[in-house]
Order: structure tokens, then C-alpha cells, then sequence
């Protein structure tokens, strides 16, 4: 800081002649003096608005809520639920009857909004069901949940059966659900993930054997539905498990385990980039497709931790992000808060070639890229905290805390619980959109990023 104003014996403040006269001199010769410390910092990125766009109790938190990603806009989901009784009052079961549907606009403004009934089949089920969703298409929304089966075996082992089953709902009205034979399976756990392509729809199902039945590599199935139409197998020769190599954190050869993330969206993820390609993220691996599912790039190997996220560029390469601890990656030897890191993975590579440390955090929620702009959204200390880092990792600037959590320790250690569902993404011109639904509001924050 510069000094103040000196006073005489007198009291009298002494005129700074010296700084005056150097201000003079930088003025006339053609150059602005330099900013002193009094004049306030502007951070490279920095919070602009924060705007409700629904607001209803209903609302609830994960699993409950849902947001999906397609060519920019942010598609929300939450379900409604009713009481049934039956036996003159003696029982009662609750079932799913509805959902809400919002969806957030390229320009971070309310387009559609509905509700959807749930399907006859749906809702004649209390139990039974693994997973839901709803993919927004034009005009239409197709429901998707898989259903399963527990059945006792003769040696008194419980085997459990999965089926994907799929429904189109127009104008209120549902078709006839449709279970598509190869996406079933017999004694196994099924995922499913979905891809809007607007006037088509592509579901993901993976298929992982009972661990009774011994080490197996899982199946995938990609379903291509049309509305009139049944659904067409869709060739994904490419989206395979093998065994992965060891690694941890993005370096390989490191030892140590990681633990699951709650955050880490499951063993199987899609979504449509602005684009229009679609990014599937399942096991460790990411691929990148057209719409008619031919491989553009991948697989590259994410680094081990389960929440790690990923967003390509134009030219087949990608910006990742991750949770790593210190413990498990060498670099601690006592527990110590979680970190966020960033990489790059280059077109044609199959794994983060360099890495950078973002921040300290628990979890990484969201990635997304445009062009040479890079934003990741992660939890720390149960906050959503957004940075911006370029397309090798490098953070640019400093943390901007978007929200805080309603639930959950704000605490630096631990598992998180995350209880809102995030979608972010990178607009252009240094813009960043932070959508978030749960705790009874959908809301957007609108992120600034100077050049």
C-alpha cells in the first residue's frame, strides 16, 4: 500500500509534489500512471446473475430430479407421486403418476413446460423399478424405466431380471409401452442413459452379469425410437469394456484406491453437445459419435476417479476434470481435503496427457467447452463453486461460488451428498450458464469470463 499524507509539527498535510509531478510526467509523455491499491479488483470471471425460473415445492432432490443435456438447453425433470389405497383402507402403495417437464433455453430463459403422465405400466407399478427418465423430443416425450424381477431359485438364491421398457406420451395420451427383447437380460443389473437427437431418440442400456456368475465384461445395447415406430438396434461395436489399465488421478502407475463419488452419475452417462454429437461416458472410457452412432473419437481413458467429466472440441480432443485425493495419488500420507484437477487429452490420444490443479473440492458436478473456453462445476465444502481453466487445464483466475447446498455438511472431508442435479455450459464470448434444479427450484446463474 502507499503511505498516507504525512503531517508537519503543525498538523498541516504536506502535498505529495513528488507522486504529482511523476503523474505529470507519465501523462505527458502518453502513458496512464498504474492503478494503486485502492482501486478495487475485477476478478477474471465473476458472478452476474442468479434468476428462479420454477419454483414449487414439489421440487425435490436426487434422485427425484433430473437434467439432461441436448444441443445447449437443459431439459428438467421431476416426478410426481400419489397414494393409493385399496382394500377399503387397509393398504396402501404409492406409485408414480406424473412428471414436470421445464426447459431451460439456449439464452438461460423458461421454454416448455408440462406434464406428463405417467404410462399405464409405469404406474401400475410400486416397486420394481431400477431407473426413470423422460427424453424431450419435438411434440413428443418418450418415458423410459427399467423394471425388475427378484425370483427365489430352488437353492434358495434370489435372482434378480431387468427390462427396459419405453412409451410415447403425446397430448396427454400414452402409446403402448414397448420391451425391446435385447435389452433384457436374465441374473444381471441393467443402466440406462439417453440421447436427444429431437425428432429421434437413442437409449443406452448396459448390461452387467451377477457377480455370482463369475468376472464378465459388460453388454451394451443402443436402441434408436421413433414416434409410430419400433424401436431399431442400433450397431455400437465400439462401446466395449476391457479391463482397465492401473491409474489413479490421471497418472498411471500410482497406487492407492479411490472411493466412489455420490456425484459420479453412474456407470453409464450420454449426452448431445451443441453440436449435435453425442458423448457417452460409461466404465472409465469416453466416446464421441455422430447421430447415426458412428464412432468419431475415443476411447479415451478417463482418469480413476468416478466423477471424472469430459467435453470434446472439433477436432476429436477433450478437457477433462476430476476429484483426486492427495492420499491416494502419492502426494499425502494423512487424510487432507479433496482436489479438483483439469487435463487434456489430444486429438488421437487415449488418456489425459497433462494435468493441472484447479481448486480443492469433493467432487467435480459438471464440464463443458467452447472453442478454447473451458468451465468446470464442482462441490467443496457443500458449495458449487465454477473456475475457468483454457483447453490444457490451466485455471484462469480464481473460484466463483455459484450456490450453496440445502443439505449436506458444509465441510471439506468426506463423501458429498449432493442433492441437486447441475447442468453447465459454455455459451461463447465468456459466457457460462449454471443450470440447477432441486430443493423446489429450477434456477440458472449466469457466469462472465473477461477475454
Amino acid at each position: 500500500m502507499l503511505p498516507g499524507p504525512r503531517l508537519s509539527s503543525a498538523g498541516a498535510r504536506r502535498p505529495r509534489r513528488r507522486g504529482l509531478a511523476l503523474t505529470g510526467a507519465l501523462l505527458a509523455a502518453g502513458l496512464a500512471p498504474s492503478a494503486g491499491c485502492e482501486d478495487a479488483y475485477e476478478p477474471p470471471c465473476r458472478l452476474t446473475a442468479t434468476r428462479a425460473l420454477v419454483a414449487a415445492p414439489e421440487i425435490g432432490v436426487r434422485p427425484l430430479v433430473a437434467l439432461a443435456r441436448s444441443r445447449g438447453r437443459a431439459f428438467a425433470s421431476w416426478s410426481q407421486r400419489e397414494v393409493v389405497v385399496a382394500d377399503g383402507g387397509a393398504s396402501a402403495s404409492v406409485t408414480l403418476s406424473a412428471f414436470e417437464i421445464a426447459v431451460v433455453e439456449e439464452d438461460g430463459s423458461l421454454g416448455l413446460r408440462a406434464r406428463v403422465p405417467a404410462p399405464d405400466e409405469l404406474r401400475a407399478r410400486s416397486a420394481g423399478i431400477a431407473s426413470v427418465g423422460v427424453v424431450v423430443e419435438d411434440g413428443a416425450f418418450l418415458v423410459h424405466w427399467i423394471e425388475t424381477t427378484a425370483t427365489s431359485e430352488p437353492d434358495g438364491r434370489v435372482r434378480r431380471d431387468a427390462a427396459l421398457k419405453a412409451a410415447y406420451v403425446r397430448d396427454g395420451a400414452a402409446s403402448p409401452a414397448e420391451a425391446p427383447a435385447r435389452a433384457s437380460c436374465r441374473d444381471c443389473t441393467m443402466t440406462a442413459a439417453s440421447a436427444a437427437l429431437g425428432d429421434a431418440s437413442i437409449l443406452f442400456a448396459r448390461i452387467d452379469p451377477a457377480a455370482a456368475q463369475g468376472p464378465s465384461a459388460p453388454a451394451f445395447v443402443a436402441l434408436r425410437f421413433r414416434e409410430g415406430a419400433a424401436a431399431l438396434d442400433a450397431s455400437v461395436p465400439w462401446l466395449a469394456l476391457s479391463p482397465p489399465a492401473p491409474r489413479d488421478g490421471g497418472l498411471v502407475g500410482l497406487g492407492g484406491a479411490e472411493p466412489a463419488s455420490a456425484e459420479g452419475g453412474g456407470d453409464l452417462s450420454a449426452y448431445v453437445d451443441a453440436d449435435g454429437r453425442v458423448a457417452i461416458v460409461a466404465g472409465g472410457r469416453a466416446w464421441l459419435a455422430d447421430g447415426g452412432l458412428r464412432l468419431l473419437a475415443g476411447p479415451i481413458e478417463l482418469p480413476s476417479a468416478s466423477d471424472a467429466r469430459v467435453s470434446w472440441d472439433a477436432r476429436g480432443g477433450a478437457s477433462a476434470a476430476w476429484s483426486v485425493s492427495p492420499v491416494a495419488d502419492g502426494r499425502a500420507t494423512a487424510e487432507v481435503p479433496r482436489e479438483i484437477f483439469t487435463g487434456l487429452v489430444p486429438p488421437g490420444a487415449a488418456q489425459v496427457a497433462r494435468r493441472e490443479r484447479a481448486s480443492r473440492g469433493r467432487a467435480a458436478l459438471e464440464l463443458d467447452r467452447r472453442g478454447d473456453e473451458v468451465g468446470v462445476l464442482f462441490e467443496s465444502a457443500a458449495r458449487a463453486i465454477f473456475a475457468a481453466v483454457d483447453p490444457a487445464g490451466r485455471k484462469r483466475g480464481g473460484d466463483v461460488i455459484v450456490g450453496a447446498s440445502r443439505t449436506g455438511t458444509a465441510h471439506e472431508y468426506g463423501t458429498p451428498v449432493v442433492s441437486s442435479a447441475h447442468a453447465l455450459f459454455a455459451r461463447g464470448g465468456g459466457r457460462f450458464d449454471v443450470v440447477t434444479l432441486g430443493s423446489g427450484e429450477l434456477g440458472v446463474s449466469e457466469i462472465v469470463c473477461a477475454p
